[in-house]
């Protein structure tokens, strides 16, 4: 059996795999390497996602959450399927238009990402990469408040009366605010859909 590529939150996995995680934070991989409880079948690398340090048909399954989208999502399929093996898997996260239908205020939230598209162009898009959808769903709502918004905004309403007196301090806290409420308020327009992918030749 062939190694694992992770990267972000990493998986809840057997005694006889073996990993390889990747990051441009060894910081978070060391972290994430002992929470696991199988610091001894993983490896830790810092390196680019789109400059992957690897033989081709490395590992058995590409594993990245939150985190194709930096590179684009066709981009890193593209990249990525070189390394797997024969049938190989790549399991990754995607922000997805949910809905045809696009308010100005949601659009202009994924502004650093223009390429985000619907599921249906996302599915054309593994196919044009010669890969074949496994199976697929849209993270619940509960998977961006409990982990994510949440904490942020606690954390943020400290953050807020730290820095009350540094304007651009208060800039960026507010952009991550921003970011909150927009999803507070269009939770059905845009979101994460995870999506398992094959080799199809």
């Amino acid at each position: 059996m062939k190694p694992i590529l992770w990267r972000s939150h990493g998986l809840a996995l057997g005694k006889r795999l073996r990993l390889t995680g990747i990051s441009s934070s060894l910081t978070s991989l060391k972290g994430g390497r002992v929470k696991t409880g199988l610091a001894e079948q993983i490896t830790t690398l810092n390196a680019s996602m789109s400059r992957l340090p690897f033989e081709e048909g490395s590992f058995d399954l590409i594993w990245s959450e939150g985190a194709i989208y930096i590179i684009g999502f066709r981009q890193g399929l593209t990249c990525w399927r070189r390394f797997l093996s024969p049938n190989g898997y790549i399991a990754v996260t995607e922000p997805c238009w949910l809905k045809k239908e696009i308010p100005d205020e949601a659009r202009r939230n994924w502004a650093e990402y223009p390429a985000m598209t619907t599921i249906e162009d996302t599915r054309r898009i593994i196919a044009d990469c010669r890969m074949r959808e496994v199976g697929s769903f849209v993270l619940p709502e509960s998977s961006w408040w409990d982990e994510y918004y949440f904490p942020m905004e606690v954390k943020l309403k400290t953050l807020r009366s730290k820095h009350a007196s540094q304007p651009n301090a208060i800039t960026q806290i507010e952009e991550a605010q921003l970011e909150i409420d927009i999803y507070r308020k269009y939770p059905e327009v845009f979101g994460y859909v995870f999506f398992v992918m094959q080799l199809s030749d």
